[in-house]
């Protein structure tokens, strides 16, 4: 999640020129391993396809903005989502329900677009950038406090 804002910040200067990195991820190593849902280009690049495919009119967003909401979609998916693979905390769970509410009252007919339609809904309800920027600051905050030690041991390694 600290990558993501790393990343969206380097891509999207203009749309985040006023914001700013949360202090406790700025200090996160240069060679700290690069995560495949942020940085998997062609895996999103294919999502943003695929998405443009079955709702032409996501063709009209710009670029940046699809490719940042998948890569958000991806990790409410493996992090915050109830029963995600790796749920982190409850901290999200409200902003999450939030995102979700027009997905579920949707959500009735299963069909193969479903995921797309998933993914398209969830991160709907964020209009900018700023927004999307900060959608994961708490769970930010709340993951340095528990690495904190384990931080300061790898920042210290060679």
């Amino acid at each position: 999640m600290g990558q993501f804002q790393f990343y969206m910040k380097k891509i999207c200067v203009n749309e985040l020129q006023n914001e700013t990195i949360n202090k406790r991820i700025a200090q996160l190593p240069e060679n700290l391993p690069k995560s495949v849902l942020v940085f998997d280009e062609q895996g999103i690049n294919s999502k943003i396809e695929e998405c443009i495919r079955q709702y032409a009119t996501l063709a009209t967003f710009p670029r940046n903005w699809l490719y940042f909401k998948i890569v958000a979609f991806n990790l409410f998916q493996k992090y915050v989502r109830v029963g995600a693979e790796k749920k982190l905390s409850d901290l999200m769970q409200n902003k999450l329900k939030w995102l979700l509410d027009d997905y579920r009252e949707s959500s009735s007919v299963s069909s193969p677009r479903s995921g797309v339609i998933e993914m398209v809904s969830i991160v709907s309800k964020v209009e900018n950038y700023p927004q999307l920027f900060h959608i994961f600051d708490d769970c930010i905050s709340q993951m340095y406090v528990f690495m904190r030690q384990s931080l300061t041991r790898f920042s210290l390694s060679d």
